[in-house]
């Protein structure tokens, strides 16, 4: 199972990513992006907001594209990175050439997910799955 990790300060919309896609992916959410950089090596896939408060980590990081790029620059395998904003989506994408995607945060979510798996097809193979034999005894 992919491990993807949301950063957004809304709790709620990281609630609703982990609810929705909590049998297609393991979702870790953050509200803190430093408690994200910190484990950012784990993840396959990160949904970032645009929008976060500010961050001085190595570098002054003021928003999601800040991080994207930092991440790009300081990993040497960094997880695919879609930029999440209430603000811009796909056809803005090209104002944010270092992210992996732009949707918009009103995105339906099944869309949202065929994107994702479209994004992690061209990277590599499904991961195995620890848990398979647990799948329908609510693991």
């Amino acid at each position: 199972m992919y491990k993807v990790a949301v950063v957004d300060d809304d709790e709620h919309w990281c609630q609703a990513i982990k609810r929705f896609f909590r049998y297609r992916f393991d979702v870790t959410t953050f509200t803190d992006p430093e408690c994200f950089v910190q484990r950012s090596q784990e993840f396959d896939l990160l949904l970032v907001d645009f929008v976060l408060l500010p961050l001085f980590f190595f570098e002054p990081i003021h928003n999601g594209y800040e991080l994207v790029q930092f991440l790009k620059r300081h990993l040497t395998q960094p997880p695919l990175m879609v930029l999440v904003s209430g603000m811009i989506d796909a056809e803005d994408h090209y104002l944010f050439p270092e992210a992996d995607a732009c949707v918009i945060k009103t995105v339906d979510l099944d869309v949202l997910e065929q994107q994702m798996f479209r994004l992690l097809a061209r990277r590599s193979p499904v991961p195995e799955r620890c848990d398979e034999g647990r799948a329908g005894l609510g693991a």
